[in-house]
This record gives structure tokens, C-alpha cells and sequence, in this order.
């Protein structure tokens, strides 16, 4: 089996709706098909929808925000977490190959607001992600907080903060667990015994991890995550999905062969699936 369980239906430039139409949802999976994915999991960003917002105002005001990603922390909750489910359960009643997911920021200190809003509905699976450090986004832009930072105090704030994410009982999945890389910025000093103190937790949580290529298609150019954690997380028997991080229909799926290859090389043989937040562990099929 192969699946791509982190995708997205939004459009990332715009602040529009996202079209929840049967005939978005065939685009996504015609082309999965054709790189041979079985399942697509769609994964909205929680900052779209307005359950989420005053905990997304909280890291668009606060102190340490940057103007740009505030601004548009403001203006992205467009949409509720009502239609969204409805939607997707409609897709699966109709037959679809698609599971009901959401990728939810974690924030320091609101675990228990996430776990409120969170708990109504009827998730296949929770991708759990650290973007923001306090009030700064990562991954926003190379040129906003990067340059004024230390690097390494900023990966051991980074891997603490996604330890403390991992123990959190909000999640069933990590994604992109070294985000941190995306822009290529490397460490000086050595911080494998922090990393493996959180693939300890993420083990110890019973949480599954994703191999995602998007980081193929940012600066960094590599897997996340790095073949070294991978073999770490293989190590504590930590289930992995596969994930493309896909916005847009063309990217479903890709470069998913390397994902594979990588975890083939890591000793991984199964892939893990979800439905109602059970995990259900498949052979990788070959491409």
C-alpha cells in the first residue's frame, strides 16, 4: 500500500475558500493515481478555520510576531471546521479513497483549547506541527527572524518545543519533524542526544511520524526527515506514513519513490494507516 496522508485543498496565496466540490477532490486523486497512491488523507491547516482563531490572534499579536506573518494570521480563518467535516465525510460516504484529517499548529500552553475545539469531530487522524517558535513562524521566510538568530539555541528550541508537542496527547501523527531545516540553515553543535530524547517521547506516546518529500521541493532539498533520524525513529519501532505536504492537485504524490526508497533503506516494510484515530500498519507496496 501507498499512501500520501498530508495534503491540502487550500489555495496558500490567496484567502479563499476551498472548493469543496466532488470535482476538486477527482483532480486530487487522478492524480494520485497515477503515482500510484491508493489513499490521499486531507490535512487542512487549523488556521483556516475560525474555531482556531483566537489562538491564532495570540501568535498574530504577541510579542515577538513579525508585521507580515501577522498580518496574515488575521485574515486566513475564513472558513469553519463544520463544512470542512461535512464535506469530507460526504467524499467518504461517496466512495472516495480519502481519510478525514486536519494538520493542527501546536502551541505552547493552549494544549487543552486544541483538544476542546478538536474533539467533536470525527478525525481519522491528528498531524500535529511546530511552525512557530513563540510568535515567530519558521518557515515563513528565510529573511524574517532567521537572520538575527542564534541557529543552534533556535534547533534546541525547535526540538524542545516539538518533544513537548509529541507529549501533548493531541496528536496521532508528527509532521515534517525537522522543519526547522527547511531553509538550510545548519547546526554548529552536536544536539543528536536532544534529538533522540524527543524520538524517545514521540516512541513512548505511540505516535507515528511522516517521510515527507516536500522538503525536496524547499532550499534544503532533502526528505524530512534527515535518513539519520529516520534510522533513530526505526530503531524505537515509531510507525511512519508517507506525505507529500501537497497544495495544489500536481503535487500529489511527488517524488513519493524517493519517500519509499528512503524508508526501504531504514528497514521499514509497513506503512501506517488510520481510520477513527486506529492505527492499522500495511506492506509498502513498489512502485
Amino acid at each position: 500500500m501507498i499512501i500520501d496522508y498530508h495534503i491540502h485543498l487550500e489555495r496558500d496565496t490567496h484567502f479563499e475558500k476551498c472548493p469543496y466540490t466532488i470535482e476538486n477532490i477527482e483532480a486530487y486523486l487522478e492524480v494520485a493515481e497515477k503515482r500510484g497512491i491508493h489513499e490521499i488523507g486531507i490535512t487542512e491547516h487549523c488556521n483556516r478555520f475560525a474555531e482556531f482563531f483566537p489562538l491564532m490572534k495570540e501568535l498574530a499579536d504577541g510579542e515577538g510576531a513579525y508585521p507580515e506573518t501577522s498580518e496574515w494570521l488575521r485574515n486566513i480563518c475564513t472558513e469553519t471546521l463544520e463544512e470542512y467535516i461535512t464535506y469530507l465525510s460526504k467524499m467518504k460516504e461517496l466512495g472516495y479513497p480519502i481519510k478525514i484529517g486536519i494538520e493542527v499548529e501546536y502551541i505552547v500552553g493552549r494544549e487543552e483549547e486544541l483538544k476542546k475545539i478538536l474533539e467533536p469531530y470525527p478525525w481519522d487522524y491528528i498531524l500535529g506541527s511546530v511552525h512557530f517558535l513563540g510568535n515567530w513562524s519558521i518557515d515563513f521566510s528565510k529573511d524574517i527572524g532567521w537572520p538575527e538568530r542564534d541557529i543552534d539555541s533556535t534547533y534546541r528550541e525547535y526540538i524542545n518545543t516539538l518533544k513537548n508537542a509529541a507529549e501533548s496527547e493531541i496528536f496521532d501523527v508528527l509532521a515534517h519533524i525537522d522543519l526547522i531545516k527547511k531553509f538550510g540553515y545548519r547546526l554548529k553543535a552536536d544536539l543528536s542526544g536532544l534529538w533522540l530524547d524527543c524520538l524517545d517521547s514521540i516512541a513512548s506516546e505511540d505516535l507515528a511520524i511522516e517521510v515527507s518529500t516536500a522538503g525536496l521541493r524547499k532550499a534544503v532539498k532533502e526528505i524530512y526527515p534527515s535518513k539519520e533520524l529516520l534510522l533513530g525513529c526505526k530503531e524505537r519501532n515509531i510507525p511512519i506514513t508517507f506525505a507529500s505536504d501537497a497544495h495544489d492537485a500536481s503535487e500529489v504524490g511527488l517524488d513519493i519513490g524517493e519517500a519509499i526508497n528512503m524508508a526501504g533503506e531504514c528497514g521499514y516494510t509497513e506503512i501506517c494507516t488510520f481510520q477513527g484515530r486506529k492505527k492499522d500498519l500495511r506492506e509498502i507496496s513498489l512502485l
